[in-house]
């Protein structure tokens, strides 16, 4: 039940209509940004960090980084000159990814050994 008379509601509704319509306002991108940012961790770096050994050493790899003094570091304690490596790597195995498709990737396609015909 409301007690507040009609006088105090009017003085209090703009500020709480502000300040409901900026917490609405956010995205949930964005209030994960935030909390990021708090956290001192990119989206990046907490992707990278979910990576197994394998697919960090093909990242690390296709990056011209050394796996084996790389592998255990987090992102964002590598310099930015190393994150920027890494950031080229990644696009450039996702464009190979793209390059295939994924008719591409199935086993019948693998099997086929393909035949040329001899032009003598």
């Amino acid at each position: 039940m409301n007690t507040l008379k009609n006088d105090q509601v009017t003085a209090l509704t703009p500020s709480i209509t502000n300040v409901v319509n900026n917490i609405y306002t956010l995205t949930t991108k964005d209030r994960f940004s935030d909390i990021r940012t708090i956290l001192g961790r990119s989206c990046a770096a907490s992707q990278y960090s979910k990576l197994t050994e394998q697919q960090k050493a093909i990242v690390l790899f296709g990056a011209r980084i050394r796996p084996s003094t790389h592998i255990n570091i987090p992102l964002e304690a590598m310099t930015f000159e190393e994150r920027n490596q890494i950031r080229l790597s990644i696009i450039a195995l996702r464009n190979l990814g793209k390059s295939f498709g994924e008719s591409l990737l199935s086993r019948d396609e693998f099997n086929v050994k393909p035949t040329r015909k001899s032009h003598a």
